[in-house]
């Protein structure tokens, strides 16, 4: 997923934050390499990368919306709905 296509989604034109947003994109996709199973195989599946592309966006505005909060809290329903799915669903 391209630097762009994370910007777009998380509405924001500054240049200034594309080290942040890279690093949680990484973060991101190493989440969900380490939440699924047989990732790599599962990538060859044009859904499953769809899917997996649009769990990427939504765990990268997560963190980026809330890299001020203080307290810890868990993913949203829909980013760990979107998980579930990717796990057993291909």
């Amino acid at each position: 997923m391209i630097l762009e296509e994370l910007k777009n989604y998380l509405r924001t034109d500054s240049n200034e934050d594309d080290p942040l947003i890279e690093r949680l994109a990484e973060i991101a996709d190493s989440y969900i390499r380490n939440s699924v199973s047989n990732y790599d195989e599962k990538m060859k599946n044009s859904d499953f990368v769809k899917l997996s592309d649009m769990a990427k966006l939504a765990i990268v505005a997560e963190l980026y919306e809330n890299r001020n909060d203080t307290k810890q809290q868990d993913y949203s329903f829909t980013i760990r709905s979107i998980i579930e799915q990717l796990k057993w669903s291909y």
